[in-house]
C-alpha cells in the first residue's frame, strides 16, 4: 500500500483496496483512490507499507530513481518506508517550534522507537526510547524505559518527569 500525506487528507493507493491494520487500529481517516485519481497538491510524505524484504527492494529502486534529488528515504517501522522532502523531520519541526518561541521556558521530552525519530531524539532536551527500539537508536536517547507495549508513557509520567523536576529544583537553589 502507498499512503500520500498532504496538507489536507491522507490518500491511500492500493490496487486491491487493502488497508494497513495499523491505520484501522489508529482510526486514521483517509481517501482511497487509484494513483491515476490522485489530486495535484503538495505532499508532505509518502509512506509505503508491506513486508520488510519487499520494502528494501522498493527503497533501493527509489534511491536509484531519485538519485541527486532533494528527498530522503527512511524506515519508520520494519513494515513502513517513508519518502520525505530532504530536510523534513520531527527534529526540524521541533526546531521550528522553538524558533517561534512556542516552547520558551519548557523542557521537551521526545519519545521515539524507530529511525524516523532519530533527529527529534537529538533535538529534544530529553530523548526517550522504549526498550524494544533498535539498539543504535537507544544509544542516542538519554533514557531507555519500558517497552512501548508495557506502559512506557506511564513510566515517563510517574518516574522520569518527577526526577527531572527534582533536578531542576536542586539546580534552582
Amino acid at each position: 500500500a502507498m499512503v500520500i500525506c498532504t496538507d489536507g487528507p491522507l490518500y491511500l493507493c492500493h490496487p486491491t483496496g487493502h488497508v494497513d491494520p495499523l491505520m484501522v487500529a489508529e482510526k486514521t481517516a483517509f481517501l482511497s483512490v487509484p494513483p491515476s485519481d490522485l489530486p495535484r497538491r503538495p505532499w508532505i510524505k509518502v509512506m509505503f507499507n508491506g513486508p520488510n524484504e519487499e520494502l528494501v527492494g522498493v527503497r533501493d529502486r527509489l534511491q536509484a530513481a531519485f538519485a541527486g534529488m532533494p528527498v530522503q528515504l527512511l524506515f519508520s517501522l520494519p513494515t513502513y518506508l517513508e519518502l520525505l522532502p530532504e530536510g523534513n523531520s520531527k527534529g526540524k519541526a521541533l526546531e521550528v517550534l522553538r524558533g517561534r518561541g512556542a516552547l520558551a521556558g519548557r523542557k521537551v521530552i521526545a519519545v521515539g522507537d524507530y529511525y524516523n525519530d532519530y533527529e527529534i531524539l537529538l533535538a529534544a532536551d530529553v530523548g526517550v526510547c522504549p526498550s524494544n527500539a533498535p539498539e543504535d537508536l537507544r544509544r542516542v536517547a538519554g533514557f531507555t524505559g519500558r517497552s512501548n507495549d508495557e506502559s512506557l508513557i506511564a513510566q515517563i509520567v510517574e518516574e522520569l518527569i518527577p526526577a527531572l523536576e527534582q533536578n531542576n529544583t536542586k539546580q534552582d537553589r
